[in-house]
C-alpha cells in the first residue's frame, strides 16, 4: 500500500511556496520523537507530506486596494458585505496611518467570503494540487490522504471538499479518494460560510462531517482544534449541534473536539506550528493517522503535557501580553460579525512572528 499522505493548508499572512517546509519536517520530528511502539515505523516509513499553497491569488486584488481603495472595497459589498461594515474599512483607509485593516492579511479573509471569482479561483487551485499529487499514486494502489489546514485554511479545506464530495453528478468514483482525515486548526469554517456557495447551508448542513461511509460524509475522521487564548478560534467558535453526527458516527468518535488553553513561549497564540506542538492536538492527530489508538501510551501523553507546560511557563494574570491576548479574546465573542473579523487584523499585528 502507498504512504499515507498528509497535506498540510495555510491560513493568511506572507507564504510563499515552500512555506511549509520548516513545519512539516517539525511535524515529523515531533512524531518520531515518541517511542516506537512494538510493531511501529517511523514516520518515513508510513507517510509523505506535502504543502498546499494559494497566497498568490490574493496578491492581485491586494494591489488594486493599494492603488483604488473606494472601488476595490465597493465590490465587497457587491458580494453580500453589509454596507455599514464596508463604509468602516473605506473611513480606516482614509484616517491618519493608512488603515490598519487595510494594510494587513485580514482583507484576504473578506476577499474570500465575498469575492466569489476570487473564492473559486482558490478553491479549484486547491483541487487542483490535491487531485495532481493523488493522481501520480500507481494506478490500482489505494490511496490514503489527510489534509491538515489552518486558520482562513480551514473554510478553504471545507468549500473545496464539499465541492469535491457532495453527493451529485461526477461523484460515483469519490469513494475511492475520500480523504481519511480532515484536521481544522483554529477552525473558521462555519464563520466564514458562504449559503449561496453552500447551496443554502452552513458549514453544519454542508457534506464535510465525518463517516466511515464516503456517500455519508466527505471524510472519516473531522478534528477540530481550538485554542482557548486563540481570539480567531473563539471568534470561528465551531461548534456543531447534536444531529451534525449520525449515531454510528458519534458510537465511533468520528468527530474529535480537542480544546485547550495555552500561551506558547513565542506568544503566537494563534501560530500553526504553536498548534502543532501543542500534546492536546499532536497526540490525538498522531493516533488517528497511524490508525493505532495506542501509538502514543497515556503514560507519554501525560509526559508530553508535563513537557510542554515547563517549556511554556503560564504567564502571570498580571503579565501585559496575556492581559492584552484576553482583551482580545472578549472582542471575538462579539455578536457583531465584522467585530469578530476585525479581531484578525490585531493577532496578525501583535501575536505573529
Amino acid at each position: 500500500m502507498a504512504k499515507h499522505i498528509v497535506f498540510f493548508v495555510h491560513g493568511i499572512g506572507d507564504e510563499a511556496k515552500g512555506w511549509s517546509k520548516g513545519l512539516r519536517t517539525a511535524f515529523k520530528t515531533l512524531f518520531d520523537s515518541y517511542p516506537l511502539p512494538p510493531g511501529g515505523l517511523p514516520f518515513s516509513e508510513l507517510f509523505e507530506t506535502e504543502e498546499i499553497f494559494y497566497n498568490d491569488l490574493f496578491d492581485q486584488w491586494r494591489k488594486r486596494v493599494a492603488k483604488e481603495a473606494d472601488a476595490a472595497l465597493r465590490l465587497l459589498g457587491d458580494g453580500g458585505l453589509a454596507s455599514e461594515a464596508v463604509e468602516k474599512l473605506l473611513q480606516a483607509g482614509k484616517a491618519a496611518g493608512g488603515g490598519g485593516f487595510l494594510r494587513t492579511h485580514a482583507l484576504d479573509v473578506l476577499q474570500y467570503r465575498f469575492l466569489r471569482l476570487v473564492a473559486d479561483a482558490i478553491r479549484d487551485a486547491v483541487q487542483h494540487q490535491i487531485m495532481s499529487r493523488l493522481a501520480e499514486t500507481e494506478f490500482g494502489t489505494p490511496v490514503r490522504w489527510s489534509i491538515v489546514a489552518h486558520s482562513l485554511g480551514t473554510s478553504v479545506v471545507h468549500d473545496t471538499l464539499h465541492a469535491m464530495f457532495r453527493p451529485g453528478p461526477g461523484t460515483e468514483a469519490s469513494a475511492l479518494f475520500q480523504p481519511y482525515a480532515v484536521a481544522m486548526l483554529a477552525n473558521v469554517s462555519e464563520l466564514l460560510h458562504d449559503r449561496g456557495f453552500l447551496e443554502g447551508a452552513d458549514a453544519y448542513g454542508s457534506f464535510v462531517r465525518p463517516n466511515r461511509e464516503p456517500a455519508q460524509g466527505a471524510c472519516r475522521y473531522y478534528v477540530s482544534a481550538a485554542n482557548g487564548f486563540d481570539p480567531v478560534a473563539i471568534a470561528g467558535d465551531f461548534r456543531p449541534p447534536a444531529n451534525w453526527l449520525v449515531q454510528s458516527a458519534r458510537t465511533q468518535r468520528r468527530y474529535r473536539p480537542l480544546e485547550f488553553k495555552a500561551i506558547p513561549k513565542s506568544r503566537e497564540v494563534h501560530g500553526f506550528a504553536e498548534y502543532l506542538a501543542h500534546p492536546g492536538v499532536h497526540v490525538p492527530l498522531f493516533r488517528i493517522l497511524s490508525g493505532d489508538p495506542d501509538r502514543i501510551t497515556d503514560a507519554q501523553e501525560d509526559a508530553a503535557h508535563a513537557a510542554y507546560r515547563a517549556a511554556n511557563p503560564q504567564l502571570s494574570a498580571a503579565d501585559l501580553k496575556r492581559r492584552a491576548i484576553e482583551a482580545l479574546t472578549e472582542r471575538a465573542r462579539s455578536q457583531d460579525w465584522f467585530e469578530r473579523i476585525a479581531v484578525w487584523k490585531d493577532v496578525l499585528e501583535q501575536f505573529t512572528g
